[in-house]
């Protein structure tokens, strides 16, 4: 009995599951990344263009970087190849949650630092007899 807990082992399963997201809830975490992952995917097609049209020409170069800091002027300046550019970049594909945590041995540190955290929590209320 851990701190006075008749169920220590349940208890600590249902704080992990309280720190560890639903699927919905990971799946929105992950989706609000889609416009700075296309946003960067963007840009990156914007430099390569630019990088072979300026070869060497630095002066060119910054000129056609300076009009490529915003989506109008990367569109302006990088015609249809950037047009083109853009079609073929993949599709927002965050990896699922079960891919996500499969990154790991066992669990990422910040849910288990968090679950510790909660359960020092606990165990102090208990000994002051909150």
């Amino acid at each position: 009995m851990a701190a006075g807990l008749a169920n220590p082992e349940e208890v600590l399963n249902n704080l992990y599951e309280e720190f560890i997201p639903s699927d919905d809830a990971f799946e929105r975490e992950t989706k609000q990344f889609e416009d700075q992952y296309l946003e960067a995917m963007e840009k990156a097609a914007y430099l390569r263009i630019i990088e072979e049209r300026a070869g060497d020409d630095a002066d060119l170069y910054k000129q056609l970087f300076e009009l490529g800091r915003t989506r109008e002027g990367r569109v302006a300046s990088g015609g249809q190849q950037y047009a083109e550019e853009v079609a073929s970049i993949p599709a927002f594909n965050p990896p699922s949650k079960a891919d996500y945590y499969a990154r790991f041995d066992d669990l990422p540190d910040h849910v288990h630092k968090s679950v510790y955290m909660k359960a020092l929590q606990m165990a102090e209320d208990h000994l002051r007899g909150s």
